[in-house]
């Protein structure tokens, strides 16, 4: 398959030949909308070495579709559309190696639905509820599977329950927040549930605040203060970074912008800025890799929204791979990570809402050290290229690209010290070795 690529990129890979620089991109994964249409609420996940995203998906019934990509496409995990119609709120976890995903099923009063594939189909498993549920979100520690909802059982307070194998056991009490929530999130550390969420009017300061609270293995505390952002909030995401829980949201005393607050050990500090975002912000995900936190959010109104997505420098926020993810229009993200990539599946406007995933590739700029310890023989080359690597630098991924821009071949894991460039017409091409010291660039001739 023909991979197509920006003709700029091209021209910083001929200056890169000569000078060594540093570059970075956003790449589509696969086709740029590859669901069958509208898709929203999706979430992306690393299983096996593999991508896999979960959404509702608007073609087929408004069902759940999960999606695994296998090298060049998107494959469907059972058929598409196999749930009943997801209602609003949608979560794909693994757990023991195995996909689940949680909904409130539409079809159904909005009661939570669990389902598992179990390696042909997607299996319905207990309910947790008998009523309503919302704000589903579904986790795992390692051991076993938890389930967290706004309970319209308990006066739309917090439960969070565990599964046994057979039904669903209660961890603390059902109901355990002082008022009625918005906008859960399920999390773990160390082991030990951490729930965030938006409260309701609590008969003080108004509430509507932001509020998290952890199982001790006994009872459900509050970590720090109840209602500790500086007023109201929407969204609401959760995660950890060095060692203490850290809150994105959208700050409605500070006209709606994003802000990320930090739990010190005994109070909450902001991490934003009064100028942390332009403009109104909508679905945070904060995730923390390499013990480094970024955020992914969108800002604009519906039909007019980019995602943006940033890095905390452990002073400021800078912005990862430019102001835009991408120039479409967008909504309804998610961020996750592997092998040091970052990946966002997005709700891309560009092509009719169908769902986008793209991987932010960053090349690492050339020294001079590994231009000399890698060589390509012979040159030119009529079949099969040789690479004299002596040093036994690790190559983890080979690119050929032609002088329009185009990656014409892509071996990945490659292990092997021959390339066959047998079916490539006869031309001049870029040859992209992507090493564990960074990135070497040969020009190489096919005759």
């Amino acid at each position: 398959m023909i991979l197509k690529m920006d003709k700029k990129i091209v021209l910083i890979l001929l200056m890169v030949l000569t000078v060594g620089i540093s570059h970075s991109q956003w790449e589509n994964l696969g086709e740029p909308g590859f669901s069958d249409g509208v898709a929203i609420y999706n979430s992306i996940k690393f299983h096996n070495n593999e991508a896999y995203v979960a959404f509702k998906d608007w073609s087929n019934n408004y069902g759940v579709s999960v999606k695994k990509f296998n090298g060049s496409e998107w494959d469907d995990i059972g058929v598409s559309g196999f749930s009943n119609t997801v209602g609003t709120f949608l979560d794909f976890v693994f757990h023991n190696n195995e996909a689940y995903v949680a909904f409130d099923d539409n079809d159904n009063s909005r009661v939570p639905s669990i389902m598992k594939f179990n390696g042909i189909t997607w299996e319905l498993l207990p309910s947790p509820s008998s009523n309503v549920a919302y704000d589903i979100n579904l986790a795992s520690d390692g051991g076993d599977l938890y389930i967290a909802y706004k309970d319209f059982n308990e006066q739309t307070k917090i439960t969070v329950k565990k599964f046994n194998g057979i039904t669903w056991d209660i961890v603390g009490i059902p109901g355990f927040s002082a008022v009625g929530t918005f906008w859960l999130d399920l999390k773990f550390y160390n082991n030990m549930p951490y729930v965030a969420f938006k409260e309701g009017y609590n008969g003080v300061d108004g509430g509507y605040k932001a509020t998290v609270m952890r199982f001790n293995g006994v009872n459900w505390e509050v970590v720090g203060n109840r209602g500790f952002s500086p007023g109201q909030i929407t969204y609401c995401n959760l995660a950890f970074y060095k060692e203490q829980p850290c809150l994105a949201f959208r700050d409605h005393s500070n006209n709606e912008r994003l802000a990320v607050m930090i739990f010190d050990g005994s109070d909450w500090i902001d991490l934003s800025s009064q100028d942390f975002t332009n403009d109104f912000a909508s679905t945070p995900d904060l995730k923390v890799y390499n013990n480094e936190l970024y955020v992914l959010y969108v800002t604009g109104g519906l039909g007019d929204s980019f995602a943006r997505l940033k890095k905390f420098n452990g002073i400021s926020w800078e912005y990862v791979g430019g102001s835009l993810v991408t120039d479409s229009v967008v909504f309804n993200t998610s961020l996750n990570f592997f092998n040091n990539e970052l990946y966002v599946a997005m709700e891309d406007w560009g092509v009719s809402r169908k769902l986008t995933v793209k991987k932010y590739v960053e090349l690492l700029s050339i020294d001079n050290h590994i231009k000399d310890e890698i060589s390509i023989y012979p040159m030119p080359a009529k079949d099969i290229l040789y690479i004299k690597n002596p040093n036994k630098l690790s190559i983890n991924k080979v690119q050929v690209v032609n002088n329009q821009g185009r990656i014409v071949l892509e071996l990945s894991d490659f292990t092997n010290p021959e390339i066959n460039i047998e079916k490539l017409s006869s031309s001049i091409y870029s040859l992209l070795l992507y090493t564990n010291k960074g990135l070497s660039i040969k020009k190489i001739v096919k005759h």
